[in-house]
């Protein structure tokens, strides 16, 4: 079995710069050491490759990429892994979530799209320091390893000053994530996220970019997270950002077919006669859009994404999982806000699962999804959607070592028929076993290494405190 011990030397400088607050240097150092040689022994694997799953398989792990798959092998001087009672997987992609929120979690289980706005954007976000900056989005990012994500789009719109991007990004720097940090708009006022004439802020996107992802193969890459036509920003507004996009060469994201946003505001049509309907842009919920507008996503590299527990619970419409297959595109799975739901893709991929299958059965109109579908929105197709798919999502050689080891020895999980319908219908956080994440292991035997879940815990939670005492107080 795997040596804890050797595991918490090799992520010692992580675990150092996490708690003390060291400077962070560019994204593209991983600031940890990876373990030179990792072998995951007798799993069985669900590769989400053509291979599909291989029962009594091993996968050797070498610099932090994936070397070999198959039956019996060895590796000399490799730290051995015993997957013998395991489900070996890619590591989980969540596509879409605010990072930032994690101090304040369950702040808005109860509320719709309307008073998630009022509450937690228009009160507490304008009361944010950077220092809960980086308290959320480092409890949000460990709260996602711990649960079996390696990789998360961190769609970051509390950029209230230069110094709250750097928090976040020292965050997601000492949790040692995979990350895609979608530079948002700073929210201090309505005027930033309702009907905005204010266009970002260009000289702190162009210092982060310069700052912090210079480097072309790390961990973390840039994006910008854009406010679009749909009630948030103007159209020259948004003509300004997607210009900036375009000049500094970073991937878009932005937010479509919200509820009954989605109809009047025609926001994707308005890209398309403005020019602005940009290869590899991912659209997160399209939930209330028309045939033709998913047409133009499709038909423009476009992609979609849903974050099906947040659209149900706020009142956005059905998930628009069937309508994307039936455009020809398959969606990626976000968390959203967990200000509303759970921070782990087993949440969503149940959802998804049985919303897509109800509403199959009811309309007649789509196939049902399958278990294999959706543990494809989970992992490699979420992948696609913010443009790693070559990288990660998947088992294969030559991909990083991006995985994640389920215990399969436990009621529920145990002596599976069919390993992927296991995973998406009855697997848990609780049987998160090891997650590894660039060849580092970030947890073993059900426990997070190189982090304190404790201290990050009750740092949240004091922010959250403070956040909310501001708030109340107007």
């Amino acid at each position: 079995m795997i040596d804890r011990r050797a595991l918490m030397i090799a992520s010692a400088a992580g675990a150092v710069a996490a708690t003390q607050g060291l400077p962070i240097p560019a994204m593209g150092q991983t600031g940890q050491k990876s373990p030179s040689r990792l072998l995951i022994k007798g799993g069985t694997i669900i590769t989400m490759e053509g291979a599909g799953v291989l029962r009594a398989n091993d996968v050797l792990l070498d610099g932090g990429y994936i070397a070999a798959i198959g039956s019996n092998l060895s590796a000399t001087d490799a730290t051995i892994i015993d997957a013998r009672d395991m489900i070996v997987l890619p590591g989980f992609v969540d596509a879409h979530r605010h990072c930032w929120q994690g101090s304040i979690r369950h702040a808005a289980v109860d509320t719709d799209l309307g008073a998630y706005f009022g509450n937690i954007l228009a009160k507490l976000a304008p009361h944010y320091r950077p220092d809960d900056v980086y308290a959320g989005t480092m409890s949000s990012d460990i709260e996602a390893l711990n649960a079996g994500i390696t990789t998360v789009y961190d769609w970051a719109h509390i950029m209230n000053t230069p110094a709250h991007a750097d928090e976040a990004v020292r965050a997601h720097r000492n949790s040692g994530i995979r990350v895609v940090f979608g530079y948002g708009f700073p929210n201090t006022s309505a005027e930033w996220f309702y009907e905005s004439k204010k266009p970002l802020v260009r000289d702190d996107v162009k210092r982060v970019r310069e700052m912090y992802f210079t480097a072309s193969d790390g961990l973390a890459t840039m994006a910008l997270a854009l406010r679009g036509p749909e009630f948030m920003s103007t159209l020259d507004v948004t003509r300004s950002d997607w210009t900036l996009a375009k000049e500094l060469g970073l991937p878009v994201s932005v937010h479509v077919g919200i509820g009954n946003g989605g109809v009047p505001y025609q926001s994707l049509r308005k890209l398309r006669d403005a020019g602005l309907l940009f290869e590899g842009t991912n659209y997160v919920h399209c939930v209330t859009l028309s045939t033709e507008d998913r047409k133009l996503i499709r038909d423009s590299g476009g992609h979609c994404i849903s974050t099906p527990s947040v659209e149900m619970m706020m009142d956005f419409g059905i998930p628009a999982i069937n309508a994307t297959l039936a455009a020809g595109m398959r969606p990626g799975l976000g968390v959203d806000v967990v200000t509303t739901t759970g921070g782990d893709m087993f949440t969503q991929m149940h959802a998804a699962h049985q919303v897509a299958r109800m509403q199959a059965f009811q309309d007649k109109a789509f196939p049902p999804i399958t278990a294999r579908d959706v543990l494809g929105f989970a992992t490699i197709d979420a992948a696609r959607t913010i443009g790693l798919d070559s990288k990660i999502g998947s088992l294969k050689a030559g991909k990083r070592a991006d995985l994640v080891l389920l215990r399969a020895d436990r009621p529920g999980l145990s002596s599976p028929a069919d390993a992927i319908g296991a995973v998406v219908s009855a697997a848990t956080v609780a049987d998160v076993d090891t997650v590894i994440v660039g060849g580092v292991v970030k947890k073993h035997a059900g426990s997070l290494v190189g982090a304190d879940p404790v201290a990050i815990a009750r740092k949240a939670s004091a922010s959250g405190a403070y956040l909310s005492e501001r708030a109340a107080k107007g």
